[in-house]
């Protein structure tokens, strides 16, 4: 078999004692838990350590391990519709069927042939079992070029601010609109968080558009797997998707390496003009599905919310019409769409954490550099907020799903949009809800779904609450009205 090798090792090491350095501060429950179970295999002052750290690699001993993983000692389990008339056993807690069977003969005789394989050039066990793996596109890992390795935290500047700053768009290069930046003074990591923004009038002519852009999104992620696995196990991430009026790209973690990802997501970002069928289909299928459950199997509650968002806001488009958008489309018709988003397009940055501003800039460069320069559209996909009709509207719709029993009632109360109306919402909010699910909930027993909270969107704030009863609409509607009228004197007079 294939030797281990020390650098595996080596970077193992690296990357649990970076994990174990930088980790997240966990919650005390959870954190004494975890030490109790950890008194039972380490030592006391082992505990907090050993799970996550390899001290002391050893690669002989790592070999000795992977010698027990022989063919005598495999179990293979196979799960497939196909298999279902061979599966005469039944498990007493759930009724599902299995089989279990002695393996097949052959197959370890093939299994062991493989193993013990030498190649007709005369090549050695190792070198023989790697040719062989790679005809069916397999191989061992790479070095993880995602590892940090610098990772000191950058001094604070004087007169650190308060809020994110726009850098001198002087600085900036063609194609980037606006750059923001704030170096973290809390954390003290050295982690970064970049954010580009690219509004993008390909994706907000309508339905179909919306829906090529998140299947063109959905599908470069797809094809980043390849680094995903990388990346995660070095402390970064990124994302890629859709927004309103334009698509957010995000990348995360070390700031030594995000660069090296940004890269990466960018590359293929470009490179991505044709989607694979492979990919195509893959995305095709979870899209419809997604589609069709948003569409016809939503909680009602779920619905509710959906529907309010696409009377209120701009450039939303209803899963309907998406779905019906997705039944006609083609692979041949996301070719191009990365040209399509990205060659007319505005363009702005947020970077925060343990960045100064020149590295920030500096982002902002090998965005272009990497993408090419967009121009500048003549009309921006504008996102806005209707505002709602003085006094009570009622707006009663059907359900889609006609297997679910339950209604739903939400309540919104719209209040213009400012820093002093989105304190005293939050007060509100936090004085009443517990009220509201004491009184709905526990008390009238209306409905197991009860909730009230707030949310800022694009022009107003607005308080929420949501009932998902199998009781009349008009009846909880009532309900509502009444816990109003009773709480909001008490919290006059209080």
């Amino acid at each position: 078999s294939t030797p281990v090798q020390s650098w595996v090792l080596r970077e193992m090491q690296q990357l649990r004692e970076v994990r174990f350095r930088f980790a997240d501060d966990g919650q005390p429950y959870n954190l004494v838990n975890s030490l109790a179970r950890n008194l039972q295999h380490y030592p006391p002052e082992a505990v907090l350590a050993a799970p996550v750290k390899l001290p002391a690699p050893d690669a002989d001993a790592s070999a000795e391990i992977l010698r027990l993983w022989g063919v005598d000692n495999v179990r293979v389990e196979l799960t497939s519709k196909k298999l279902a008339d061979r599966c005469t056993s039944v498990d007493p807690w759930y009724e599902g069927c299995f089989a279990r069977l002695e393996l097949d003969d052959a197959w370890r005789a093939a299994w062991a042939r493989a193993l013990s394989a030498r190649d007709d050039d005369g090549l050695g066990e190792a070198e023989a079992s790697m040719r062989a793996a790679a005809e069916h596109g397999l191989r061992l890992p790479r070095p993880n070029p995602f590892v940090p390795e610098d990772l000191t935290v950058l001094p604070l500047a004087d007169g650190q601010p308060k809020s994110p700053t726009e850098l001198d768009p002087a600085a900036l290069p063609l194609g980037i609109a606006r750059a923001f930046h704030r170096q973290d003074d809390c954390f003290r990591q050295p982690k970064t968080v970049a954010t580009f923004y690219i509004r993008s009038p390909a994706c907000a002519a309508d339905a179909a558009s919306f829906l090529r852009a998140k299947m063109w999104c959905s599908a470069v992620v797809e094809e980043l797997n390849e680094y995903a696995y990388d990346a995660r196990s070095a402390g970064l991430s990124y994302s890629l998707g859709v927004s309103r009026g334009g698509i957010e790209l995000s990348v995360w973690g070390f700031s030594d390496k995000l660069p090296t990802l940004l890269e990466v997501v960018l590359q293929k970002m470009r490179d991505s003009a044709a989607v694979r069928q492979e990919t195509f289909a893959i995305v095709h299928d979870r899209y419809s599905r997604g589609l069709k459950n948003t569409a016809l199997k939503q909680r009602p509650c779920d619905l509710a919310a959906r529907r309010s968002r696409e009377l209120r806001q701009s450039l939303v488009f209803p899963a309907e019409d998406q779905l019906e958008a997705l039944e006609t489309l083609q692979l041949a018709d996301l070719d191009g769409e990365n040209e399509r988003l990205l060659g007319e397009s505005h363009v702005e940055v947020m970077v925060t954490g343990n960045a100064t501003p020149e590295q920030a800039v500096s982002l902002a460069w090998l965005f272009t550099t990497t993408l090419g320069c967009s121009k500048e559209p003549k009309a921006l996909p504008e996102k806005a907020e209707v505002a709602l009709p003085s006094g009570y509207t009622v707006w009663h719709i059907d359900g889609t799903d006609a297997e679910e029993r339950n209604n739903n009632v939400r309540l919104e109360m719209q209040l213009p949009i400012s820093l002093h109306n989105s304190v005293y919402t939050s007060l509100f909010v936090r004085a009443l809800s517990p009220k509201f699910f004491e009184e709905i909930r526990t008390k009238q027993q209306l409905g197991y779904i009860v909730q009230m909270s707030s949310s800022e969107n694009d022009g107003f704030l607005s308080v929420v609450c949501t009932v998902q009863t199998e009781y009349p609409t008009d009846y909880v509607r009532g309900q509502i009205d009444a816990f109003f009228q009773e709480h909001l004197q008490w919290l006059g007079e209080g």
